[in-house]
């Protein structure tokens, strides 16, 4: 009898080719990562130049081979032999060599196996590693992997559908209901035990813990919202007698936005090559989002559960606020407390170290009037955080994380006020945690810790003014904006948008809106009453403005390149003015009348600046911006995905906001795009380079954004003829805040009593630093104060001293880092200065006003008896560094402190 084979099923053949792509993508998977590598390719080393110690350097280009994400797979061979170990600290192969060897970026970092020269030991290097596959056949092998395994479900469906699964699927409930039931006990154990490891684990290494689960978040929520978004796309197929086919495409839209905006955040660490494995399991968790709707739809869900305690549904219905408020606050606490565990107690720099010390001037009593030059509230508050805790930096690092963990909690208040929707407030959270401009300052001393959650405030008292347009709202709002301009006035068209509120609310009387709008800018102006009498006084300007104001006059000044986005040097276009009109109203009058001919008299130039600036202001400009011989145009063909990642957020937050907008046009979501264009119009005067001055928007955009997702609520309005009065300041309520104000009044003063007090002036942070008491001075040694005076007059020849010159220098000792290692490399100050491996570099300042100061390591020195900063000390040692034409930081000397000697015990 002939064998006549039946063909093959199509069931057959589409799980065949899924099981055989899956192979394959299994295999690209651990060649890629060096587990099974399939083919090898070489790389020459050439040309390799000398780093540090027996560490050598080569340029190796973008090759996609680096470890500073994961290990890399590749191997250095000499003269066809392995070195290693590889993957090595940078660290370990300057000093001990032999071998070892590091991919870093795009540079390669190694030592010869007996640390030699490996320029001149006649020995070839080359480096192996496994032959890449184009990205394009990864993603496409990958995708099409997805789509045979997903049509492979599909086709079992109706197979599945034929076994009676409702037998099955009732028999398996009946199981797992009763083991789920066994195993609930043991649920408090299980969970007791894996947060007393995860405590011991975060104990042992905080900085690895702390960025692994915000990793686990990230990654967790970015799998929930897209397998949520999934889920609602297979509702929406079974009906579509809801909402409009476009206002759904809308929804869906933003959700998607939304999931990429995730997906990007920093704490998924995604990098623009590897957008393609991203978006796969974007589309891997829609598709489980849309499988769990379907299950659901055909068998029952409710029996493969157990059922839920009375006591969580209770808690659940009656705390879902609350949890969702604290879902959102620990989503975002990871990634916020991160940064600290490697920048515990560390000082700022340059602007950062300016606003502590103006703070730290005012906590000592030195200068308790403060300055002019910023607007008080920064200043004094965190003088009073040092006056209650002393000078650490780690007080003011633990209060910004709770001041940008207080800023996600009043944009989901806002979002429940305005939506009355969990989910809203769910999605606020979402955004507000991942939204890395509300947090990026939280290590440093930033105003911005401080302005982004008083902009949070303010738009949370709005949204009470909105909800209800009663008395107590308006002032509650009143004074809100005013602490928010006493905090930073770059905001004053917002804070005057925030004061006429009224006129965009509905179902109020002309005589009300009158009424509201003058108290409201009669409270706000009343706030700024104290600092203008302040300046009047000490500086003879009844203004509340800052002294920073004047720079903004000279900054359309058409000489700077490209609209003064080039150039951030704006010094000596403001001592020119300085030099030409010394009286000061005088000159002020000059320059106001120059900035406006500038600004207004050449509509041309004034539309190519707002252009230019407003799409610096979003941090969105262009690779080619940044071109050395000034801007060109840039290659969008290589650079469009680097750019891509690199602006999401800017880009995410325009498109949702204008999304928002389109969805639910009307006078809230108005006023918001006006609060948002308040700040940007800022960019007419002043080109805002730094991304920090487009971070105010960020709350704003946040709240705008979730029209696209929800409509809003009803607002609650009064019936006519009844009174206006809310009472939200209730005699309990008043009562309840005096007591928690007290109460925080007597903490802070048994504080600064008990410790605050005698820690002012804190000891020297310099651990290595030794003490001796029997040390005594060498008055044979030349003082470096020498230069130092002489640079205050400028008679005579300069004082000269050179590196490897013993001296001896009187100054005041700080623990100001120059500059802190998580700065960077800085170009105009010496390598070792920022080499996270080497000592750390402390400002030195001369005894006198003399200009400068001295780049000093404690780092084994002796001191004849404890030293606290400020305090006059004499420090003898060698000069490492000379750099006498530094202007922008003009640490002109850098010195090892070998013996310290206190001077005065009494610190000025």
């Amino acid at each position: 009898m002939p064998f006549n084979p039946r063909p093959p099923s199509r069931l057959a053949l589409v799980l065949g080719a899924a099981v055989t792509l899956g192979l394959a993508s299994g295999l690209e998977s651990m060649h890629t990562d060096g587990e099974f590598v399939l083919s090898w390719e070489t790389l020459p080393v050439r040309a390799a130049n000398h780093e540090l110690g027996y560490c050598f350097q080569q340029p190796l280009g973008p090759i996609g081979l680096s470890s500073h994400e994961r290990p890399s797979p590749a191997q250095l061979l000499e003269d066809g032999h392995l070195l290693g170990p590889g993957n090595s600290q940078h660290e370990d192969i300057r000093n001990v060599g032999h071998g070892r060897f590091s991919l870093w970026h795009d540079y390669l970092y190694f030592s010869a196996s007996d640390s030699s020269d490996p320029r001149t030991n006649h020995k070839t290097y080359e480096i192996r590693f496994p032959t890449p596959i184009n990205k394009r056949v990864s993603s496409a092998l990958h995708l099409a992997t997805l789509a045979f395994v997903l049509l492979s479900i599909i086709l079992l469906a109706p197979a599945l559908r034929r076994v009676r699964p409702s037998l099955i699927v009732g028999h398996l409930s009946q199981r797992l209901g009763q083991k789920l039931r066994g195993l609930a006990a043991g649920v408090p154990v299980v969970s007791f035990t894996l947060a007393l490891s995860y405590l011991g684990i975060l104990f042992a290494a905080p900085q690895f813990t702390l960025a692994a689960t915000a990793h686990h978040i990230a990654a967790l929520t970015l799998f929930v919202l897209c397998a949520r978004l999934g889920y609602k796309s297979w509702s929406w197929r079974l009906n579509r007698s809801g909402d409009g086919m476009i206002r759904m495409a809308g929804r869906g839209l933003a959700f998607l936005l939304l999931c990429l905006f995730v997906l990007l955040t920093p704490a998924i660490g995604l990098q623009a090559d590897e957008l393609g494995s991203g978006l796969l399991a974007l589309l891997i968790s829609f598709f489980v989002g849309m499988l769990l709707r379907f299950f659901r739809t055909k068998f029952p869900h409710d029996a493969l559960l157990p059922p839920v305690p009375p006591w969580c549904a209770r808690i659940y219905q009656s705390n879902r606020l609350l949890l969702a408020i604290g879902a959102s606050v620990l989503i975002a606490l990871p990634g916020m407390v991160e940064p600290l565990a490697s920048r515990w107690d560390n000082s700022g720099y340059m602007d950062s170290q300016m606003y502590d010390l103006l703070a730290h001037d005012i906590a000592t009593g030195k200068v308790p009037e403060g300055t002019h030059f910023v607007m008080p509230l920064y200043q004094y508050g965190l003088a009073l955080l040092y006056w209650t805790f002393g000078h650490f930096f780690y007080v003011q690092q633990i209060t910004n994380v709770l001041f940008a963990a207080m800023a996600i909690v009043l944009l989901c208040l806002t979002a429940w006020n305005l939506f009355a929707d969990y989910r809203a407030v769910l999605v606020a959270g979402v955004m507000s945690a991942f939204a890395r401009p509300l947090h990026s300052f939280v290590y440093i001393t930033q105003i911005e810790n401080w302005y982004l959650p008083l902009i949070a405030l303010t738009l949370f008292a709005w949204s009470c003014y909105w909800r209800r347009a009663n008395l107590p709202h308006l002032v509650l709002l009143a004074l809100t904006t005013g602490l928010t301009v006493n905090c930073r006035s770059q905001g004053a068209f917002y804070y005057a948008l925030l004061i006429a509120a009224p006129w965009f609310v509905k179902g109020s009387s002309l005589r009300k809106r009158i009424g509201h709008f003058v108290l409201g800018g009669a409270i706000v102006g009343a706030t700024l009453v104290p600092w203008s009498v302040r300046n009047y006084i000490y500086d003879k300007t009844f203004s509340p403005v800052t002294t920073q104001a004047e720079v903004s006059l000279v900054l359309n000044d058409h000489r700077i390149p490209f609209y003064g986005l080039r150039e951030t040097n704006w010094i000596p276009y403001l001592e020119g003015y300085s030099k030409k009109y010394p009286e000061t109203a005088k000159r002020l009058e000059v320059m106001r009348h120059d900035f406006f001919r500038n600004t207004f008299g050449d509509p041309i130039w004034l539309s190519g600046a707002v252009f230019w600036r407003g799409i610096a202001y979003y941090n969105l400009l262009p690779p080619g911006f940044w071109a050395p011989n000034g801007p060109e145009p840039t290659d969008w063909k290589t650079h469009w995905r680097n750019y891509g990642v690199a602006g999401f957020t800017s880009l995410f937050f325009i498109a949702l906001g204008l999304l928002g907008l389109a969805m639910h046009p009307g006078r809230t979501t108005l006023f918001l795009a006006l609060c948002i264009c308040s700040h940007v119009v800022l960019v007419v005067a002043v080109p805002m380079l730094d991304p920090r001055y487009g971070y105010p928007v960020v709350p704003i955009h946040v709240v705008l954004g979730l029209f696209a997702f929800f409509p809003p609520a009803q607002r609650v309005l009064l019936p006519p003829g009844t009174s206006d009065q809310f009472h939200l300041f209730t005699r309990p309520r008043l009562r309840l805040f005096a007591t928690a104000g007290a109460a925080l009044l007597l903490f802070m003063l048994v504080g600064h009593l008990s410790y605050g007090k005698d820690n002012l002036e804190r000891p020297l942070k310099e651990g290595a630093m030794l003490r001796d008491p029997g040390i005594s001075p060498s008055a044979s040694l030349p003082s470096l104060n020498e230069y130092y005076e002489w640079a205050r007059y400028k008679v005579g020849g300069a004082p000269q001293f050179h590196v490897g010159d013993r001296v001896r220098f009187t100054g005041r000792v700080s623990n100001y880092m120059l500059p802190p290692k998580f700065a960077g490399q800085v170009p105009y100050l010496p390598a070792f200065a920022s080499d996270p491996s080497r000592e750390q570099y402390y400002y030195a300042f001369p005894n006198d006003s003399a200009p400068g100061f001295v780049g000093l390591t404690l780092f084994g020195a002796t001191a004849n008896t404890l030293i606290r900063e400020n305090q006059l000390v004499d420090i003898e040692g060698p000069i490492l560094y000379v750099d006498t034409t530094n202007t922008l930081l003009p640490a002109w000397y850098w010195m090892r402190a070998e013996r310290v000697f206190l001077v005065n015990r009494a610190t000025p």
